[in-house]
């Protein structure tokens, strides 16, 4: 008996090492999509910085599956739902500053965009790919995005490959948990 409970203390250490090191080493997203000739993406995850085998998280020509829908349940009091209001508002309040943080720990390692848009009037067009101009020409990505200034579209294709360390999200999240269901001060 002391021989299997130390195999599967050694199991539950090995475990524990592989989920540290997944959460501590980059992952790498290779996010993509195209409009070409229907629209499509894609979502394929490599952690430990690549080094293991692609895993596809989200491929929009998979059938999904439907859940079942739910039966509804009573209203619940008064009292419960306003206090889970000022719980959502506190929340909604502390949700921007936490995705900022968020949005710093993604590094963009490349991207890529090439497309075709239209609004159907010359002139909105226009106006808009004048206020994309500066994002698209000041900076080192590559982004090929052309107007088209007779007829209303949006074709093209996308890819980015992002690299992220999950445990760089504990900090910030902890901290929105924190504040949003912490004690009162």
């Amino acid at each position: 008996m002391p021989v299997i409970l130390m195999i599967l203390l050694w199991l539950l250490g090995l475990l524990l090492l592989v989920a540290a090191l997944a959460v501590a080493t980059p992952l790498r997203l290779r996010l993509s999509a195209k409009s070409d000739p229907t629209w499509r993406s894609r979502v394929v995850a490599r952690p430990f910085a690549g080094m293991c085998v692609p895993i596809t998280i989200y491929d929009s020509t998979r059938p999904h599956e439907q859940k079942p829908q739910k039966e509804k349940t009573p209203a619940k009091s008064r009292t419960k739902r306003k206090s889970r209001r000022s719980i959502n508002a506190e929340a909604l309040r502390l949700i921007p500053a936490t995705i900022g943080q968020m949005l710093r720990q993604i590094h963009v390692d490349n991207l890529l965009i090439d497309g075709e848009f239209g609004t159907g009037d010359p002139a909105e067009t226009g106006q808009i790919f004048g206020q994309l101009t500066p994002f698209i020409y000041a900076n080192s990505l590559d982004i090929r995005l052309r107007p088209n200034f007779a007829v209303a579209c949006l074709r093209g294709r996308a890819e980015a490959q992002l690299s992220v360390i999950p445990i760089r999200f504990l900090w910030p999240l902890a901290a929105l948990i924190w504040r949003a269901f912490g004690p009162r001060r």
